[in-house]
Order: C-alpha cells, then structure tokens, then sequence
C-alpha cells in the first residue's frame, strides 16, 4: 500500500498522503500516528472509526515521527524509534481518552 489517501476528517476529504505511518487499534477505533507528509516528518495523530467510515485529527505526537514501531498492550500504545531527530530508545505512551 503506497499511502493513506483522501483521509476523511468530519466527512471531508483530506488531500494530505500519508506515508510510514504506524497504526494500532485501541477502543474499537485505529489510530495511525505520525508519518510523512509531502517528504516531511509529521507529529499528527488520525482517528478511524470503522463503524461510521469517518476519519477525525485525534491529537498531536510530542515530536514529529515517520517509519516508528508501534505496538499495543492492554490498554496502551507504545510509539518506538522511527525517523525524525530522535532516538531509537525513545518511547511514546499512547491512551484513548475515556
């Protein structure tokens, strides 16, 4: 898959791709963090709901991060590494608000 294209925000088309985005489910919803925009690092964070389609902006990274691992447990998303200035030791603690 070369991108995520025509992200939808509020059921408006995004012209934004998206590349070496991570994702991650949590809550019924996925989560795709970060990536590259237009060659660019982004710190962007996009919420997905399968049950409406509806793609929402869900908030910022503290940095911008492309081609980072990510992995869930319990109830948490863990960012690791990736393109962008930082490290590799660094880690991101992601949670769905309630």
């Amino acid at each position: 898959m070369p991108g995520v294209a025509g992200l939808r925000r509020d059921g408006v088309d995004r012209a934004a791709r998206v590349t070496g985005a991570s994702a991650v489910t949590l809550g019924g919803s996925i989560f795709i963090l970060g990536g590259s925009v237009g060659g660019a690092p982004t710190d962007r964070i996009w919420r997905f709901h399968p049950a409406t389609g509806r793609t929402i902006e869900a908030g910022a990274l503290p940095y911008p991060v492309a081609f980072a691992s990510a992995v869930v447990v319990g109830d948490t998303a863990y960012l690791v590494g990736g393109e962008g200035g930082r490290t590799l030791d660094t880690f991101v603690e992601l949670r769905p608000a309630s």
